[in-house]
């Protein structure tokens, strides 16, 4: 997958077919078969970062990663809001993953996992806004972050 910002064009265009190509070929034969049939582009005419849609800790862990690469990386404000705002579009499809009283359909380590990058994102968006954004709000939030704890201590 790659993400870039209007800068690297034309360059892009040119080149990155043939880069991800040949990263792709070059780490098959020198680690493993690559194991996915396609690389996606998120500039491509198809899309395809089926993880955005998801109500299991990839949609989190993901967006984390993404949205604190360009907090981090990019200084266009515009770039960086688009990025933010897709994120907060995108959250709640990994919220209606937990049960309405907080629990985690995937256990305990996913709990831990995708929430914990969950609540790291809200805090970056939150610094990086003055706080004018918040993504972890909402009772339902404060069950899922309540059903740890209870989950942990052997609780229902």
């Amino acid at each position: 997958m790659s993400y870039y910002p209007i800068e690297a064009e034309p360059l892009w265009s040119r080149y990155s077919t043939h880069a991800v190509a040949h990263t792709i070929d070059s780490y098959s034969r020198h680690a493993y078969p690559y194991p996915y049939p396609v690389a996606i582009s998120v500039n491509g005419p198809v899309g395809g970062m089926w993880w955005v849609h998801t109500n299991s800790n990839w949609n989190a862990v993901c967006h984390a990663g993404v949205v604190g690469a360009t907090l981090a990386a990019v200084t266009d404000r515009a770039i960086r809001a688009e990025v933010v705002a897709s994120a907060e579009a995108n959250l709640p499809y990994f919220v209606s993953g937990f049960t309405d009283d907080g629990y985690c359909t995937e256990g305990i380590g996913y709990w831990s996992y995708g929430f914990g990058h969950h609540v790291l994102l809200g805090e970056a968006v939150s610094a990086a806004t003055g706080g004018r954004l918040q993504l972890v709000q909402g009772e339902k939030l404060e069950r899922v972050a309540a059903g740890g704890r209870r989950r942990r201590a052997g609780g229902p």
